[in-house]
C-alpha cells in the first residue's frame, strides 16, 4: 500500500478522536488542527525534535476537500491497491460521480464536482465514471514522467478515452479476457497526443499488454487505440492485446520501433457493413515495425499502411522496414492495403509471411510499395455482402512496385461461383503514379473452379516490366490440371523483352510427326502438325521423300509454319529450298525454330510444310519430329 493510500484510508475512515494522543513509542497519524485546514501527518512521538510533523500526507481545507502534498502527486508505480484507495472495484458496474454515495466509508452523497476535483482532478462533471476519472487523475498527475497501472482480474467502466500524451504510459493487465477496459458511449479508448489543434506532440511510447479494449456495442466511430507522434518516434509494444467493437482498433500516426504481438480486434458489425479499418498505420519517419500472430476480423481494410504528410515533414520521409509475419485478416473488404499519398514515393521493404486472409474485394492491394515480399500464407475470396463485391476487382495489385515477390501462396475461391477481374495484376501505371517493376510470381497454387475472370488469373498490363512468372499450380475442383487453362494468362508483352512467362515445366515435350501418300506435285502440304499449349517452344523435324513409279524430284521446300499449307519464305521458321534431281528417297534436317506462344490465351497449331516439284509417277512424304517446351 502506498503512502498516500494510507492516508487517506485513515482519514476518510477517522472519527472526531482520531487525533487523541497514542502510546509513545508508537508511530501513529495526526492531524493537526491549526490554522484553517486539517493536515494528516504520519510522525514518532519518540522523535528527539518534538516540533518535527514527520512525513505530510495532504490537507483538509475549509470546504471539506481533500488536497494531495505535492511530495505524493507523482506516483509512478499503480497498482489496485493505489485504485482501490480511490474507490475502484473492478466489478464492471458502471459509476457515476453523482450516484457514488461513499469513498471508503466516507460519506460523499451530495459532493459537488469541486469537492470530487479535490480527490479526482480529471473530473469535468457528475455524470463521469469513477473509474475513468481514478485512472486520468493519476495518468494527469505524473505529467512529464511514466505511468505504470498494474492491473488484476476485473472490468473497468470508462465513459471517456484515457489520455496521455507527456507521459509514457504502461497498462499491463492479468491477461485476455481477465482484464477489461470497457468504454460506453461509442467514446475512443487510449488517446495518445490527440489534441486540436494538433500540436504538442511527444516521443512518449505505449505499452499494453494482456488485457482487453472493448466497446459496450458495436457500430460506432470510435478507435480503440488512436496516438499520432512526433515522425520518427518510437511508438512501443503491444502483447497479447483484444481490441472489441470498436469502428477501428487501432490508428498510430507517425511513430515506427513498433513491437506487436498476439493482437486481436473484430469490429463486431457483419460483413460488408460500414466501418473503419482494423490496424492503420499512417504518416512518415516510420521504420522497422513488427506485427506477429496477430488477427483483424471484419473491418474494410484489415491492415492499411499508408505513407503520408504529417506535422511538417513530406510523405517522401519515408515509411520503411515492415513486417506482417503469421498472421491473419478475416471477413474484412481487403486484407492489406499499402500506398502513398505522393505517388512518387513507393513505401520500402514489405515483408508479408504466411498470412491467412479471407476478403470481399482484394487480398494485398499494393499501390505504392518499393520491394514488396509476400510469402506463403492461404487466400481465400468471400462471396460478396452488402456493398462489398470482388466483381472487377483484382486480388493481388501490384501498382508502383519497385521489386516484388509473391511465391509458396494458396490461393483460392473454395470453388464458388463468383466473376473477378484477376488473382494478379502487374498494372500499368495509371493511378499509382508508375507501373509493376520486376514482380515474380512463382510456385503458387491456383485454385479455380467455377470461377470466372474477366481479364485473366494473371494478367500482366504493357507497361509492367522485369516480370517473371513461372511453376504456378492450376487446380480445378480440386484436380490438378496439367496445363494452364485457357484464362491462365493475359499477358500484354513490350518492347524491353524483359519480361519472362513460363507456363509449364520446361521439357515437356509434344510429337509432330506424320505421313501424306502420293503429295500433289508443287503444292504445299501439311505433312504433319501439332497443337501447342500456351508458352515457349522450340521444334525441330525431319522430312523424308520418296518418289514411285519412276517420279523425278526437281524441287524441296519444307518448313515450320502457323499457317495451314504454306511454305514459308527462307531462312525463316527453319524452312528449307534446294533444287537438284532427285530420283531415289531424300532425307533433310529442318533447322530447329523457337515459337513464342506465351501471350496466347488457347492453344496455337504448329505445320510441317511439305513441297516436292516433280514429273512422272507419285512421292510419298512423312517426317519424325518433336517441339519441347522452353517455358
Amino acid at each position: 500500500m502506498t503512502r498516500f493510500i494510507a492516508a487517506l484510508l485513515a482519514l476518510l475512515c477517522a472519527g472526531p478522536a482520531f487525533a487523541q494522543a497514542q502510546a509513545r513509542g508508537t508511530p501513529t497519524l495526526s492531524i493537526d488542527k491549526s490554522g484553517s485546514s486539517r493536515c494528516l501527518y504520519l510522525w514518532d512521538l519518540d522523535s528527539s525534535n518534538a516540533t518535527d510533523k514527520g512525513v505530510p500526507f495532504g490537507c483538509l481545507d475549509e470546504k471539506g476537500a481533500w488536497n494531495l502534498p505535492a511530495t505524493l502527486r507523482n506516483v509512478t508505480e499503480i497498482d489496485e491497491t493505489t485504485l482501490r484507495g480511490f474507490g475502484y472495484r473492478g466489478d464492471g458496474i458502471a459509476r457515476t460521480l453523482s450516484s457514488v454515495t461513499s469513498l471508503n466509508g466516507r460519506p460523499t452523497s451530495g459532493w459537488t464536482l469541486s469537492q470530487w476535483q479535490a480527490i479526482l482532478p480529471a473530473a469535468t462533471s457528475l455524470g463521469d465514471y469513477l473509474d475513468w476519472a481514478i485512472f486520468q487523475s493519476l495518468i494527469n498527475a505524473n505529467a512529464n514522467g511514466k505511468v505504470t497501472f498494474t492491473l488484476g482480474a476485473g472490468t473497468a467502466r470508462f465513459n471517456r478515452a484515457l489520455k496521455a500524451c507527456s507521459q509514457t504510459l504502461t497498462i499491463a493487465g492479468a491477461g485476455d479476457k481477465q482484464t477489461v477496459l470497457q468504454y460506453d458511449g461509442g467514446v475512443n479508448g487510449i488517446e495518445v497526443c490527440i489534441n486540436s489543434p494538433d500540436t504538442g506532440r511527444t516521443q512518449n511510447s505505449i505499452f499494453l499488454s494482456d488485457l482487453e479494449l472493448r466497446q459496450t456495442s458495436p457500430g460506432n466511430t470510435a478507435i480503440g487505440l488512436y496516438g499520432k507522434w512526433i515522425p520518427g518516434s518510437i511508438g512501443g509494444k503491444i502483447d497479447n492485446v483484444r481490441v472489441d467493437n470498436f469502428n477501428q482498433a487501432i490508428e498510430v500516426w507517425s511513430a515506427g520501433g513498433w513491437d506487436i504481438n498476439h493482437l486481436f480486434a473484430s469490429s463486431g458489425v457483419p460483413a460488408g457493413g460500414a466501418v473503419g479499418d482494423g490496424f492503420r498505420l499512417m504518416g512518415n519517419s516510420v521504420f522497422v515495425v513488427h506485427i506477429d500472430n496477430s488477427q483483424m476480423q471484419g473491418f474494410a481494410d484489415g491492415w492499411h499502411f499508408e505513407n503520408a504528410a504529417d506535422y511538417g515533414n513530406p510523405a517522401s520521409a519515408g515509411m520503411e522496414d515492415i513486417a506482417l509475419r503469421n498472421s491473419a485478416s478475416g471477413e474484412g473488404r481487403a486484407c492489406v492495403r499499402i500506398k502513398s499519398t505522393d505517388h512518387h514515393y513507393s513505401p520500402l521493404h514489405w515483408n508479408i509471411e504466411n498470412m491467412a486472409c479471407q476478403a470481399y474485394e482484394g487480398f494485398v492491394q499494393a499501390e505504392q510499395a518499393g520491394a514488396l515480399r509476400i510469402i506463403g500464407g492461404s487466400w481465400i475470396l468471400a462471396r460478396p455482402t452488402g456493398s462489398w463485391t470482388g466483381v472487377g476487382k483484382d486480388w493481388f495489385l501490384f501498382g508502383r512496385v519497385e521489386t516484388g515477390v509473391l511465391r509458396d501462396a494458396h490461393i483460392s475461391n473454395n470453388a464458388q461461383a463468383m466473376t473477378i477481374s484477376s488473382y494478379v495484376r502487374l498494372a500499368n501505371a495509371g493511378p499509382f503514379g508508375g507501373s509493376a517493376h520486376n514482380v515474380t510470381v512463382d510456385n503458387n497454387k491456383f485454385e479455380y473452379a467455377n470461377l470466372t475472370a474477366t481479364n485473366a488469373q494473371i494478367w500482366k498490363e504493357f507497361e509492367a516490366v522485369g516480370t517473371r512468372v513461372m511453376n504456378n499450380q492450376f487446380v480445378n475442383a480440386w484436380s490438378y490440371q496439367p496445363l494452364p487453362p485457357a484464362n491462365a494468362f493475359k499477358w500484354v508483352d513490350n518492347a524491353t523483352r524483359t519480361d519472362s512467362l513460363v507456363r509449364a515445366a520446361p521439357g515437356e515435350i509434344y510429337s509432330l510427326a506424320g505421313s501424306v501418300t502420293g503429295m500433289a506435285s508443287a503444292t504445299a502440304t501439311d505433312v504433319a502438325s501439332v497443337s501447342l499449349p500456351p508458352g515457349m517452344w522450340t521444334c525441330s523435324s525431319n522430312i523424308y521423300l520418296s518418289p514411285t513409279d519412276g517420279a523425278s524430284i526437281s524441287v524441296i521446300q519444307a518448313g515450320l509454319n502457323i499457317t495451314s499449307a504454306k511454305v514459308p519464305l527462307t531462312p525463316a521458321l527453319g524452312s528449307i529450298t534446294e533444287a537438284g534431281t532427285w530420283k531415289g528417297s531424300v532425307s533433310r534436317a529442318l533447322t530447329s525454330w523457337t515459337f513464342d506462344f506465351t501471350t496466347a490465351t488457347a492453344n496455337t497449331s504448329v505445320y510441317l510444310v511439305g513441297l516436292a516439284t516433280y514429273s512422272g509417277g507419285s512421292v510419298n512424304v512423312s517426317n519424325a519430329g518433336q517441339c519441347i517446351r522452353l517455358r
